[in-house]
């Protein structure tokens, strides 16, 4: 059963949305920022970095998994793991559902560099000086993954209709 939200209600619940989504962005520039001073003895560009940790996060993906979800071309992505997979960082492995499309995933080094990076991020954020709530994290990581999912869903179907 729904609740149905009067019409000053609804506003104010958009521009709640549009409020929250301005932080994400406004926080995810200064992330960037972060990540580059804070691995910047990593040898990665930004793009590199981001394709390593979502095949840290997510495990194995091919080209045109990353591509869709980094909204970059697939000849892009594959310069990136090209440059990955010299550094011996992540690796190739047969895909049995399609021959020309490789999966990509971390190597044992790649898994060791991205477990050290990580520790070092846990270290810092141990010292971190801003009070949140165990709860409180967890309330705000469930609304912006509810939040992404949904954007993602919105934005898949809006490719599918072009």
């Amino acid at each position: 059963m729904t609740n149905k939200l009067s019409i000053s209600e609804e506003k104010e619940r958009a521009l709640g949305i549009v409020s929250l989504i301005d932080e994400v962005l406004r926080t995810g520039i200064q992330l960037r920022q972060f990540e580059k001073i804070f691995h910047s003895d990593s040898g990665m560009s930004e793009t590199e970095l981001s394709i390593f940790f979502d095949l840290f996060s997510l495990g194995q993906q091919t080209v045109p998994s990353m591509a869709r979800s980094h909204h970059q071309t697939r000849q892009r992505i594959q310069q990136v793991t090209d440059i990955l997979l010299r550094k011996k960082l992540i690796e190739k492995s047969l895909n049995p559902a399609h021959a020309n499309s490789p999966f990509f995933s971390l190597s044992v080094t790649g898994k060791r560099l991205a477990l050290a990076m990580t520790n070092k991020e846990k270290k810092f954020f141990l010292k971190f000086p801003i009070e949140i709530s165990p709860g409180s994290l967890e309330r705000s990581k469930k609304l912006l993954k509810d939040l992404r999912l949904t954007l993602h869903s919105f934005l898949l179907n809006a490719q599918r209709k072009h």
